[in-house]
């Protein structure tokens, strides 16, 4: 029982990992577009919490639906090979 406790906490924080994550590379990707600064698009990135980014998930998840095939990790890879450093 313990276990599958644990395993729950584990899966849990992994998505909620993931998920912060993905809003963040998002973030970096909208700012980098607009402004071409890697420090301003990376500054407003690292500076999400859980809630903020839980708040552009939605919006994150449709940006990665139509742009990488809803692959978030390709979207995250995507941000760091144009300079995302989360």
């Amino acid at each position: 029982m313990e276990l599958l406790i644990i395993g729950g906490v584990a899966f849990w924080y992994w998505t909620l990992v993931k998920g912060r994550l993905t809003s963040r590379a998002f973030a970096y990707l909208m700012v980098y577009a607009n402004t071409a600064s890697q420090d301003a698009a990376n500054a407003k990135a690292l500076s999400m919490g859980f809630m903020e980014a839980s708040d552009q998930a939605r919006l994150a998840r449709a940006f990665a639906d139509e742009f990488f095939d809803g692959k978030q990790l390709r979207m995250i890879a995507a941000a760091r090979q144009a300079g995302f450093r989360g």
